[in-house]
């Protein structure tokens, strides 16, 4: 029994073999039908390369990476071109629009501004565009405009302002804040931007447009007193003491009704005390100067003279401090002198410097009451109106 099972198991194991053996000719044989004499594959072999083109050209520096894919039928045969397309669209790794400014001289104003008015079309215009400091990033990506047009797809999370300046009608656009943007191979750039929670419009830079500075920004901002106190956050529009007898005050540190950034306590500024002056009032035997940013004060002084110098105050207490003006970025505020000519010495003479906790009537009424404790001790007053931006 045990020698007939074992020939039994032997037979079994020849037969399993051979036919493993069989598989293995068959399929060799499969095999060599699908490749030539060689012993080479016909089937196409594919390769790809990879290439990067720089755009310098415009506001916003492209990084353009294309994939070209090339074939062959064999070993032997010689790689021949398939496509090309564009694998990456980009803006440089470290590459930074914040804090930049931006010139636009066109002679048509509305090809640049879609949203002005038709009266705009084929007038001359200037814009300046000047980009916050302040940032969140910036996401770019290859892609398509709405007409299908190949461009870089860019996402700026940050803000800007625009000053318009065309055929007499100047504006100053503030906070503007990105929607999606195109950027093209040419250079030119397509900005969409919004405002107040919904979109606004677009504009059209083309590749030659010319980076500038922000003092020349600042120069191109409306010069007229009334457009600035309209969009100032801090003008003090009312006064209880403004019956008074006025007198002038002047200051080579304002120009065009902007303070000079040096007296600002920002990276753009040095925190030097404006240059002031005023005219003598007669019967005064004390002047008090102070600046005001809405409640926020920002310099008191008591004083005998007629003149400070440019930087003379600093942080020495009461009657002789001064901080420069350092306000939110991107808006507007008003930074007022108001000088008291004083009849006499006044009871208190007090003053929540560098806060918010201040009122220039109650400074006045203050002033106004003599050492004595009798009223009418201001016998007159003087104002000095400045704005600043802070962008820095």
């Amino acid at each position: 029994m045990d020698k007939g099972g074992g020939s039994s198991m032997r037979k079994n194991v020849y037969l399993f073999a051979s036919v493993f053996v069989l598989a293995l000719i068959v399929a060799g044989c499969n095999s060599a039908g699908k490749t030539g004499n060689a012993g080479e594959s016909t089937v196409p072999l594919v390769k790809t390369e990879k290439r990067i083109e720089k755009i310098t050209a415009g506001m916003i520096p492209q990084e353009i990476e294309y994939t070209t894919t090339y074939v062959r039928d064999n070993a032997d045969a010689p790689w021949s071109f398939s496509k090309e397309e564009i694998s990456g669209w980009n803006v440089p790794e470290h590459y930074k629009l914040l804090n930049s400014v931006w010139f636009i001289e066109t002679d048509d104003a509305r090809s640049v501004m879609p949203t002005l008015e038709e009266r705009f079309s084929g007038k001359k215009g200037k814009f300046y565009i000047r980009f916050s400091d302040e940032s969140k990033g910036i996401r770019s990506s290859a892609g398509k405009d709405s007409a299908g047009t190949a461009c870089m797809l860019l996402k700026i999370f940050t803000t800007f302002d625009i000053i318009i300046d065309c055929n007499g009608f100047q504006d100053y656009i503030m906070d503007l804040y990105f929607d999606d943007s195109y950027v093209y191979k040419d250079g030119s750039v397509v900005l969409c931007y919004g405002r107040g929670g919904s979109f606004n419009g677009s504009i059209k830079v083309s590749a030659d447009v010319k980076g500038s500075t922000f003092s020349d920004f600042l120069a191109a901002l409306p010069a007229t007193e009334e457009d600035l106190i309209m969009r100032s956050e801090t003008y003090i529009s009312y006064i209880c003491f403004s019956d008074l007898p006025k007198f002038d005050v002047y200051s080579d540190d304002l120009i065009d009704y902007m303070w000079d950034p040096k007296i600002t306590n920002t990276n753009d500024g040095e925190n030097l005390s404006p240059e002031l002056r005023w005219d003598v009032v007669e019967g005064a035997s004390k002047y008090v100067v102070v600046m005001i940013d809405g409640k926020w004060l920002h310099m008191d002084v008591v004083t005998d003279k007629f003149s400070l110098e440019s930087g003379a105050i600093g942080k020495n207490g009461p009657g002789n401090e001064y901080v420069g003006p350092y306000p939110p970025y991107g808006s507007l505020h008003t930074y007022s002198v108001f000088v008291f000519a004083l009849k006499d010495d006044c009871e208190d003479y007090h003053m929540n410097f560098d806060t918010a906790g201040n009122d220039i009537d109650f400074i006045y009424l203050n002033l106004d009451k003599g050492k004595d404790g009798k009223k009418f001790n201001v016998l007159a007053y003087g104002r000095l109106d400045g704005h600043y931006v802070r962008y820095q």
